[in-house]
């Protein structure tokens, strides 16, 4: 065969013809012992294990398999008959290719075949197993072999690695080629397919041959992985692709900008309860959020209440009295009480200082329900609830005190 690599075994992999074991399936482990290894350490697959893998790094290695497993599949149909391989025909269980299209339509969308194509090495590796199952069919089962058991094993790893640094749904969408539905137990299933391919009826000519063509497989992945890891730094020279939806482009961009926010000082120190007093009035005073209604022809028109930062001049409790708030938030209240207009009816905001229109000291602060929204408010007789049925009434309350 023209492919450059006729002796594979010569440079990745040697077994003493005297030595080789009886079972197909040991001869195979033992003779690809280091083009196993040549491919699992490639760069591409030693940060794909390390977790650092890109979502476009991702889709094209899952282009290139949809390739190399339409290849495969194509030609195990086409001798699934063959005595040197038929009793490896295991299509509902092991074939790979339509969960692929799943996950190529879930990165993609409907439009995906238009949307990717073949790289130059991964289009080596098809050509080689179409020359096999058309030439040499009694070769294929090493093809078969190294993709499907590698599947079972060390891709279980990958579909866990890809899961969280992708931050992929729990429920599978986007790792279908990971997952075997028919098959219930991994272990038990990989030694049936092993005691299967030690039952096949080949010489040892053929059994010489198809531990060279396992070795040249692994090379041929080699060289797959190699254009990956050319193609993902292509990618960062040109910029990463946008994700089609909104939620998924928004995660991805803001990523570093989110981390940074989550490992600045203060919150780092707010994470470890070091947080003063003095500190958290400075975050609280510079804002608070509300929800409000834009008024009854806006609620009508747009369904739903908005948000809208509210700035308010908040200052220290001058003393702590009975319900005083603890922990990490101070006590603080507005310099004026305000009222809630109409249009604001979606907060209860009492004022629990007492005195003013005869609201009690508050006996601790209290969640309260406002047209089905939780509200923290202050568990006053005259200034809790009944100061949140007013406001959903429209007769406004006094802006509670934090």
């Amino acid at each position: 065969m023209e492919n450059g690599m006729d002796s594979p075994r010569g440079n990745a992999g040697s077994t003493d013809p005297d030595s080789m074991p009886a079972d197909l399936s040991e001869a195979l482990k033992l003779a690809t012992k280091e083009s196993h290894e040549l491919a699992e350490n490639s760069e591409f697959m030693r940060n794909f294990q390390k977790g650092q893998v890109t979502r476009d790094q991702f889709k094209l290695l899952l282009e290139s398999l949809y390739f190399i497993y339409t290849a495969l599949e194509e030609e195990i149909e086409r001798n699934k008959d063959h005595p040197a391989f038929a009793p490896l025909y295991f299509p509902s269980e092991l074939h790979r290719k339509e969960a692929l299209e799943q996950d190529l339509e879930y990165f993609h969308g409907p439009g995906w075949r238009s949307r990717i194509e073949c790289p130059r090495a991964t289009g080596k590796y098809v050509s080689q197993i179409q020359e096999v199952g058309r030439r040499e069919p009694e070769l294929l089962v090493a093809h078969a072999y190294i993709r499907y058991m590698g599947d079972l094993s060390g891709g279980q790893v990958l579909k866990k690695v890809a899961q969280k640094a992708l931050q992929l749904p729990s429920t599978g969408e986007g790792l279908a080629f990971f997952t075997f539905d028919r098959v219930t137990n991994a272990t038990k299933f990989k030694q049936l397919y092993r005691s299967r391919m030690n039952t096949l009826e080949i010489n040892r000519e053929t059994k010489e041959r198809v531990l060279d063509e396992a070795n040249r497989a692994f090379l041929l992945n080699v060289e797959v992985f190699a254009e990956l890891e050319q193609l993902k730094g292509q990618n960062q020279e040109h910029g990463v692709s946008m994700p089609a939806d909104l939620s998924e482009a928004l995660k991805l961009a803001t990523k570093e900008s989110h981390e940074l926010a989550e490992n600045s000082e203060f919150m780092r120190n707010f994470q470890k309860g070091q947080v003063t007093r003095g500190s958290v009035q400075a975050v609280t005073g510079i804002s608070v959020l509300h929800l409000h209604g834009a008024g009854r022809g806006d609620r009508e028109e747009q369904g739903s209440p908005g948000l809208r930062p509210s700035l308010l001049p908040l200052r220290a409790a001058p003393e702590r009295g009975p319900g005083a708030g603890s922990g990490i938030f101070p006590r603080a209240r507005l310099e004026e009480p305000h009222r809630v207009s109409e249009g604001h009816r979606e907060i209860c905001v009492p004022d629990p200082g007492g005195g003013a229109q005869g609201t009690r000291a508050p006996r601790g602060p209290r969640l309260h329900q406002v047209h089905g929204r939780p509200v923290w408010g202050a568990g006053t007789e005259e200034g809790g609830p009944e100061s949140i049925a007013a406001a959903q009434h429209g007769r406004g309350a006094r802006i509670l005190h934090l």
